[in-house]
């Protein structure tokens, strides 16, 4: 290949937009914390609890299943999900828990806060997930 066609090529290859760093930071307010990646409450499972919370989940079901169920069976299908996410991992059912959970309709327990919701702050105490003593430092510009 010849040198003119490979610099072809690699301009064919950066289709990603370029941003200067203003418009970064104008976009993500100035990177808020709420702009955080798996901090920020755009998710489905974000969605989900926010509107479990304010008691409107029949707000998650898709126009597009139609009558092919129960409300019911969906609403025990959100309560479930909602129970697999909880933040701490003792707090979520085992899968055969699950089966029993769908196939029954035995009452559940209320579902506690999931992993990733944006109420979390940075001020809400210190969390060591370590197990080895090992700790990982994050450098942060001011």
């Amino acid at each position: 290949m010849e040198d003119e066609e490979i610099e072809e090529r690699k301009e064919d290859d950066l289709e990603l937009p370029l941003f200067d760093l203003p418009t970064i930071e104008t976009a993500t307010n100035y990177f808020s914390i709420n702009n955080k990646l798996g901090e920020g409450g755009f998710g489905p499972v974000y969605k989900a609890w926010r509107l479990w919370k304010e008691g409107r989940p029949l707000e998650l079901i898709d126009k597009g299943l139609g009558n092919s169920c129960t409300l019911s069976e969906v609403l025990r299908c959100i309560h479930v999900s909602l129970l697999c996410v909880q933040q701490q991992p003792e707090d979520r059912p085992t899968m055969s828990s699950v089966v029993q959970m769908l196939c029954s309709e035995s009452a559940l327990p209320q579902p506690k806060e999931p992993g990733f919701v944006p109420e979390k702050g940075l001020l809400d105490g210190v969390i060591n997930p370590s197990c080895n003593g090992l700790t990982i430092t994050e450098l942060e510009a001011r």
